[in-house]
This record gives structure tokens, sequence and C-alpha cells, in this order.
């Protein structure tokens, strides 16, 4: 049933008019409209982008060497951990106030955190970055000191601007930073390679990727959004709000930390076990294999959050929209999850050449994984606006050691192959868990909403949208 028909269904049962019934039925199929079109926006700027990862990965794999991507691993690991501290999580709130006065503050206040943290690793990363470079292979030539704060600066930026324009619909400004990020690493590692530049290359294309988009994101707020940001602000707004959502610094931080941590282990394990040539044909399976699946994944993340939260604060039902969406998703990867599974070798090797033959073997098993963490996309944002945080963190907890020690195992009892299989297999096992747990429990929450409010206890089809 879609949005059309079941206001119409519900309008006539109420005695309207046939001119408000139309009316009500045009508004109701206008937002599900927007919602498609808002995705569709996202999408646009976001498959631009990967066409030109896509395109440039043959030519990039023939000018770097393996070990040059397994150094890109380790420094894409390191900067993703730190990245999700820098705004102490307080960006994943932008969303969830009634009010934009409130909204602004957060965004501030996830801001001004960012800033402190990224000064206090300046202080700190230098002495960490020399130990990295003196331990691991073909990093030494790699400016550490200086690329990882400016990184994580840039990322913890992106990431408070991001969820504003969530929150304010703005999907255009994010499907441009998707362009331009693409454009700028894209280039910038193919004149390294070119250059013969080695790790360098590939890392500075990296950042200056993310710098470029994140400015043009940020020139593009503060143009269009300058005059509501002003006359917002208000510090003691922002301390009492950094108190209201200390639940995201609190639960949300470790939660996501550990979760990068578990996405990151393989690369570090399998340094330690096998060398970063390894690591370089692991690190371009998961770069490749994520493509399509975040072509459509991220897109929806940031319009499914927005449109989950103002559903929350309306009262509709969730429940049927985080169940369809987790099924539509389910369509939409089942082919190229079953490509890869079946012809990962051949398709790496037709693709990327012979030297790339170890990569398609890894693709079989991560494409499991990475396939059902492509499904809980929709139970993990609900989880958030939920306030699930702490669920989260447990969950976290127990997918963070089971598969390092799965991973670990693997490592040492048998070959890269078996290591990764068993991760990958692992992930998967935990993501159907978070999918079942939380549709479990907003279906739960929603009777009980609808018994304290004596509405009908049936929310199969009410509010679906």
């Amino acid at each position: 049933m879609n949005v059309g028909s079941f206001v119409s269904r519900q309008v006539r049962g109420c005695g309207m008019s046939g001119r408000m019934r139309q009316a009500l039925t045009l508004m109701s199929n206008l937002f599900y409209a927007k919602f498609v079109k808002n995705v569709a926006v996202l999408v646009l700027g976001t498959g631009l982008g990967q066409c030109l990862t896509i395109l440039t990965a043959p030519l990039l794999s023939r000018l770097y060497d393996p070990s040059a991507f397994g150094v890109l691993s380790l420094y894409t690991s390191i900067v993703s951990i730190l990245a999700v501290m820098m705004a102490g999580r307080y960006e994943l709130a932008i969303v969830l106030p009634e009010k934009d006065d409130d909204a602004v503050n957060i965004l501030m206040l996830a801001l001004l955190i960012t800033f402190g943290l990224t000064a206090a690793s300046i202080l700190i990363l230098p002495s960490m970055g020399r130990h990295f470079s003196q331990y691991v292979p073909g990093a030494r030539g790699v400016p550490w000191l200086w690329m990882i704060p400016i990184s994580v600066f840039a990322m913890g930026v992106y990431q408070s601007l991001a969820y504003w324009c969530t929150r304010k619909q703005a999907f255009a400004r994010l499907s441009i930073f998707q362009i331009f990020r693409s454009v700028g690493v894209a280039g910038t590692q193919t004149t390294g390679g070119i250059l013969h530049a080695g790790a360098p290359g590939l890392v500075f294309g990296q950042v200056a990727g993310q710098i470029l988009a994140t400015s043009i994101l940020f020139g593009q707020v503060l143009r269009e959004d300058k005059r509501i940001i002003r006359d917002a602000l208000c510090f003691a707004k922002i301390q009492k709000l950094a108190k209201d959502y200390v639940r995201f610094p609190l639960y949300s931080t470790p939660q996501t930390l550990l979760n990068e941590f578990s996405q990151n282990v393989p690369a570090f394990i399998l340094t330690y076990a096998f060398g970063t040539g390894v690591v370089g044909y692991y690190s371009l399976a998961l770069r490749l294999i994520q493509l399509p699946y975040n072509l459509i994944g991220q897109s929806i993340t940031q319009v499914f959050y927005q449109k989950v939260s103002k559903d929350y604060h309306d009262r509709k039902n969730i429940y049927q929209t985080v169940k369809r969406s987790t099924l539509t998703l389910a369509a939409v990867a089942m082919l190229p999850t079953i490509a890869l599974v079946g012809f990962g070798p051949q398709l790496f090797t037709f693709v990327l050449g012979e030297a790339w033959f170890q990569s398609g073997l890894y693709a079989q098993w991560m494409a499991v994984w990475v396939f059902f963490g492509f499904l809980n996309t929709p139970s993990f944002v609900t989880a958030q606006v939920y306030g699930l945080q702490r669920f989260l963190l447990c969950y976290e907890i127990g997918l963070f050691i089971s598969r390092t020690a799965v991973l670990y195992w693997g490592a040492l009892s048998a070959d890269a192959l078996s290591a990764i299989a068993l991760f990958s297999v692992t992930g998967g096992v935990f993501n159907c868990f978070l999918i079942v747990a939380v549709m479990f429990y907003v279906k739960k929450q929603m009777r009980h909403d609808a018994e304290r409010s004596s509405l009908p206890g049936d929310i199969t089809d009410e509010g679906a949208t």
C-alpha cells in the first residue's frame, strides 16, 4: 500500500469532502516523491564520484604496487578511527531537535569540539607518527606528522556540516561534496602515480580530496545559512544542549570508535601477520566492493535519518518504514553480491589485471559482510532516533571482540584468506542480529505507545510510507 492510497482510505472514513481528500492525498504523494527525489540527488553526486573512482582504479592499480595501497589502508584506518571522535558524536544530534535554534547550537558545539581535539592531536600525534613510520614498511616517505591532524580536522568539520545539511534537506550540497572529493582524490593520486610518488602520492591524494570538498561545503553553508546560524547562537544554550544530548559522547563515541576499530582491525593484524602486500590486496578489494553499496547506502542514510527523526516526532509508523526499506535494500544489493561471491577472482583479474587475483578471492568472502552491513542501515539509524545508544555500544563491544578474535586466530593458525573469511562471516551474523533486534524493539514500542494512546494496536498499515 502506498502513502496516497492509505491517506485516501483514512480520510474517507472521517467523512471529509472529496476536495479535502484529494488535497491530503496530493500532499502525501508529494512528500513521498520528495523522499525519493532527495535520495536521487544524493545518489547522483555519489554515483558520479564513484564512477570516477571506478574509472581510475585500473590505472591506479598499475601505477602503484600493493604495498603502497597497504600503506594507504593503514593511514586511512588511523584517520577514520580518530575522525569519529572529533565532534564527540554530537553531530548525530543535529538532526533530532524540533527547533532549528537548538540544532544550530549543537552544530556549533560539534565544531568547537572538533577544533579542540585537532589542537590536541597536533601535540600528541607527532611522536606516534614517527613510531609508525619507523616500523611500518613503505611508510617512511609519508609526511604523517602534519597530514593526520589535517585529515581528521577536515573530516570532523565535514561530518558536522553534513548533518546540518541533512536537517535542512540541503542534499544538493552533499551531492556536490561527493563529486569534488572524488575529483580531488582521483586527480591527485593519478598525478602522484605518474610522478612515481609511491605511497605518499596515494595518501596525499586522499587528504587533498577531503580538504577541497570540505572547504566547498563550508562555503555553501556559510553563504546560505549564515543568518540562521548567527541569530540562533547562544553560549548558554550550547552548555544546556551539551548536557541534554550527553548520551552521544557517552555511548555513541565509544560505540563508533569500536566500530571503526572493528572495521579497520584487519589492516593492523594482516600487516603484523603477512605484511603490507596482503593488506594492499584486502584494502583495494574492500574499496571496490563498497562502491556499489555506498552509492545508495550513504544517500539513503542521510535522507532516512532526517525522515525517521521527523516521523518519530509526528508519531508515525516507523516499523513499516524500516521493514520496507530493509527489504528494498536487499533487493537492490542481491545481484552485485551474487556476482562477487560467484565470480570475484575473475572480475578483479579482468578489471585490474592478473596481479590482483588475490583481491578477488578476498572479495568473495567480504561481499557477505558488506551485504548485511548495507542492509542494517535503516535499523542502525532508527536505533539512534529511539535513543538506543547504550544498546548499540553493547552490540559493538560484542562485534569487536568476536571479529578481532576470529581474525587474529585465523591469521596465526591458518592463512590470510581463512582469516578474512572468518572476519567477514562474523560481521554478517552480527549485522543480521542488529536488524532483527531493532525491528523487534520498534514494533514492540509502537504497540506500547498505541495502547497508551488508546489507538488501534494494529500497526501493519498505519502511517506506512
